[in-house]
């Protein structure tokens, strides 16, 4: 857990999911982020003082990770494999890895439908639960105010689309104001640019930034496709009109036209946008679909579906 990652939040929400009803215990065999560290309680994995996960449903989240030698000693009478990154090729390399040293069959929970189809292993689609306490809608109007874009993610090229910065620069030009939250990446393109704003990952807490915007763009570099898409489920959750670009995971989720917008070129967004500016209305039936999908997707009963899933077979992880 060394970086603030959607597998780290979706760590932090199970174990706020699943605490009340066994024994979670959460590991990592590297130093973790302080931010997460700061959130829930970490136990280092220690080799030399046998301090290790033993025994019970051993949860591993995401595929990117090497597993240390621990995992030969590790007795787990379940393991559950969490897929939330577009690689079939690590993904097999993992379960192969798997087998090779537990008898207990290992299960997949896939990120989205696509990531499932994609890599023709069987297992269930679970979205990776937000807290809607903390992404909720803004109480007041933004009337008043310039119209502002912008997106969040964490300050990487692959979360950025080559093309983004003209897009801004198109934005902004038309007197639109644009935030990035996780925007530094693009400094060398977009300094000194009026009317666009580039904030360094994490310098704002998400739920208030983007109960900042009046839209939320997002699309990401075209050779990589995002699996799931928190980002824009908390966009939706916070009732700001999501514009993205078509081909996510994120895909499953919006209607377009009606819970949120997917686009194919610059000019389609450009005219979305536009759009979303000049209607009030629009934005506000747009906003208020996107927040009530968010919540069926993370209702009381969705939740328990997931919970059940992790504690039908141990009860422990």
């Amino acid at each position: 857990m060394r970086n603030s990652a959607g597998a780290e939040w979706r760590t932090l929400q199970l174990y706020r999911l699943l605490g009340p009803r066994a024994n979670v215990t959460v590991w990592s065999d590297e130093a973790p982020d302080p931010r997460m560290a700061a959130l829930l309680p970490i136990r280092r994995i220690r080799m030399h003082r046998l301090q290790l996960p033993w025994t019970g449903t051993l949860v591993m989240v995401g595929v990117y990770h090497r597993y240390g030698r621990w995992i030969h000693l590790a007795r787990p009478s379940r393991i559950v494999l969490i897929y939330n990154t577009d690689d079939p090729a690590l993904l097999r390399r993992r379960l192969a890895r798997a087998a090779a040293w537990r008898r207990v069959p290992v299960e997949v929970v896939f990120a989205s439908t696509w990531l499932r189809d994609s890599v023709g292993v069987a297992g269930p689609v679970q979205p990776s639960p937000i807290d809607l306490a903390r992404f909720y809608p803004s109480a007041s109007a933004r009337d008043g105010q310039p119209f502002t874009v912008g997106r969040l993610s964490r300050d990487v090229p692959d979360k950025h689309h080559a093309g983004d910065p003209g897009l801004y620069r198109r934005l902004a030009s038309a007197g639109m104001s644009v935030r990035i939250l996780g925007g530094k990446v693009l400094r060398a393109e977009l300094s000194g640019d009026a009317g666009v704003t580039l904030l360094a990952a994490g310098v704002e807490e998400a739920g208030a930034f983007l109960r900042g915007l009046d839209c939320f763009l997002y699309r990401t570099h075209a050779g990589y496709r995002e699996p799931s898409g928190r980002v824009v489920q908390e966009a939706m959750a916070c009732g700001v009109p999501v514009v993205c670009a078509a081909g996510g995971g994120y895909e499953e989720l919006i209607e377009h036209g009606r819970n949120g917008f997917l686009f194919g070129s610059d000019d389609e967004a450009l005219a979305i946008v536009a759009r979303l500016r000049a209607e009030p209305a629009l934005r506000a039936s747009i906003g208020a679909a996107g927040r009530r999908t968010i919540e069926a997707l993370f209702s009381p009963e969705a939740l328990a579906r997931i919970s059940d899933f992790y504690l039908s077979g141990g009860g422990q992880r």
